[in-house]
């Protein structure tokens, strides 16, 4: 008993002073601070120039000044919201780029339309982030990638700042799940879209393209695409978009408002029912009023009329496109 008890008076009275030389050395707060900004690593961020790949050589850095802020702002204090300066760089085409585009100018967006010619691309695309088109440079940054990306960023901006609720928070579900059913339609008539433009993609010779096979092929696929696959997509498009509503469900109780899914879903079939497309008939959308009286909607939205009045009319899809 008398060992223990020195053990545990001896354990007491090294811990005692262990806890007072801790608390006698411990740092003041503003030492703590002054440390800790010491040793805070400094970050910067390389930028690309569209017209050169040098600032990704070099690590030039780079403008992020489109990236959120926090701010304190006066109580009751109202601040206009200026948008960041957006260049949308992409083909004289609608392609994957015209869906950002309408969106831009649905949620009253300004932005610099930046359109390539096929003898610029070469050059331009070692500076892109993955050798394809389109970007979107925010604030003079980076040019970001990836059009979906792009789509649900400028929905996005609109929604909170602009007030045209093309991506609102707490729908995010709803306008996904349609987003989703866009891209089913997209990547399935990319198959029959890419026999005839890159037919190596799917197994084919580099001789191949141009010959009178290659020519049978496109159009066995096509027809066989419009007879079996396009039905079904529009019919579930018809059954969505009804006689008087957007691709995303809405109540009934809530008037039907174009969002991103529209701004995805439009581009894809203006190119079907163009006619400029071999082996798919102009009047393709005809089995489906329901389809073409939700393009006519769309299309007569002042926002979206204005943009295409200042085109002078919706871009046609580029011969490469088309065959």
């Amino acid at each position: 008993q008398w060992l223990l008890k020195t053990c545990s008076d001896l354990i007491l009275t090294m811990s005692t002073v262990q806890l007072t030389t801790t608390i006698a050395s411990r740092p003041s707060r503003a030492a703590f601070t002054a440390r800790r900004a010491a040793y805070a690593p400094s970050v910067s961020v390389r930028s690309v120039s569209v017209a050169s790949s040098a600032g990704r050589e070099s690590g030039a850095p780079g403008d992020r000044t489109w990236l959120p802020k926090l701010t304190k702002k006066k109580p009751g204090a109202v601040e206009a919201w200026k948008p960041p300066a957006l260049t949308l760089t992409y083909f004289n085409i609608q392609g994957v780029g015209e869906k950002v585009r309408l969106a831009l100018a649905l949620g009253g967006i300004p932005f610099e339309d930046e359109r390539v010619a096929p003898g610029d691309w070469p050059a331009l695309k070692p500076n892109t982030p993955y050798g394809q088109l389109p970007t979107l440079t925010i604030a003079g940054g980076l040019p970001m990638g990836q059009s979906d990306a792009m789509l649900r960023y400028v929905g996005r901006l609109a929604s909170d700042h602009n007030g045209v609720p093309l991506y609102p928070r707490g729908s995010e579900l709803e306008i996904d799940e349609a987003m989703g059913l866009v891209a089913d339609l997209a990547a399935d008539w990319s198959v029959p879209v890419g026999v005839g433009i890159v037919p190596t993609k799917y197994g084919y010779s580099d001789t191949f393209k141009g010959s009178d096979e290659h020519a049978e092929v496109v159009r066995a696929v096509r027809e066989k695409w419009m007879k079996e696959k396009f039905p079904v997509f529009m019919r579930y498009v018809a059954g969505r978009v009804g006689s008087d509503g957007c691709i995303v469900r809405q109540s009934s109780l809530v008037a039907a408002t174009p969002t991103i899914a529209d701004c995805a879903l439009i581009p894809i079939l203006t190119r079907l029912a163009c006619g400029a497309v071999d082996h798919v008939p102009a009047d393709c959308m005809a089995p489906f009023p329901e389809v073409t009286a939700y393009m006519e909607r769309f299309n007569a939205l002042p926002a979206v009329a204005s943009y295409y009045q200042q085109l002078g009319g919706p871009t046609k899809p580029a011969p490469a496109e088309s065959k």
